[in-house]
């Protein structure tokens, strides 16, 4: 039974982003789903970093007892901190989508310059201008939902709080020193429809691996990331990725 640790973006929870693709996944697979720490709080807690949540995954994984796992991400880096501060506990890591980190190399100017832009803004206005820099010059947002249909009853608190979020991934000390020294296969999965910026920062990660590879998917894009778009072709896509690793497959 592999068992694997899965991780949401900034906004829903991951139930909700990962449902289909883990239909897909196989039965040898025990799922952990983990939400971030900061969701389970009206307010912005005291001291509250990206080490927050990587200490709050730790103790989820001691608490179920997997001692080594696989470790899917989706837009929000928390693998990259993981695996940085506790490399012999993973087995091999997915990030799809993912964005900025830290304050080296991993921060594009284009996207930092895009997330000031943001600062201030009312919480509408603010969602749309992050789901517009995500996109290549020329591509469109998405249709917004149909006309009264109610936001999901998460959506309040976490537009309220999410930008915390946002600072903490900004603010973290990432040491590429130790993404070198993990030595499981790495997989990047990015859409051939998002902004070039995130393709090059993409890119970058995955040369901070000693065993990392970017995959490019066409016709995606980080609002339609490929794990929801085409849940069964990543499946197959990480199961391969975990042959890697030396899983077996039946």
């Amino acid at each position: 039974m592999e068992q694997l640790v899965l991780t949401p973006g900034g906004m829903m929870p991951a139930a909700a982003h990962y449902a289909p693709f883990l239909k897909y996944l196989g039965r040898d697979v025990r799922p952990l789903l983990k939400d971030f720490e900061l969701f389970t709080h009206d307010q912005v807690p005291d001291g509250y970093s990206l080490k927050t949540e990587v200490e709050d995954l730790r103790l989820a994984v001691d608490d179920v007892q997997f001692d080594s796992f696989h470790l899917i991400g989706y837009s929000v880096c928390l693998p990259m901190a993981f695996v940085a501060e506790y490399p012999e506990r993973v087995r091999s890591v997915t990030m799809v989508e993912p964005g900025m980190i830290g304050h080296g190399r991993f921060a594009s100017a284009d996207l930092v310059a895009a997330h000031q832009q943001r600062v201030g803004l009312a919480a509408p206005q603010m969602m749309v201008a992050m789901n517009r820099s995500m996109l290549a010059p020329g591509v469109s947002l998405p249709p917004p939902p149909p006309a009264g249909e109610p936001p999901p009853t998460w959506m309040a608190q976490r537009l309220k709080i999410g930008p915390a979020l946002m600072t903490a991934l900004r603010d973290y000390d990432l040491s590429e020193a130790a993404l070198s020294r993990f030595g499981g296969p790495v997989l990047i999965a990015v859409g051939s429809l998002g902004h070039p910026s995130l393709l090059a920062l993409s890119r970058g990660m995955a040369e901070a691996f000693s065993n990392g590879r970017v995959q490019v998917y066409e016709g995606r894009y980080h609002l339609d990331p490929i794990h929801r778009a085409e849940p069964e072709r990543f499946a197959v896509d990480v199961r391969a990725l975990w042959q890697e690793a030396g899983v077996r497959l039946t």
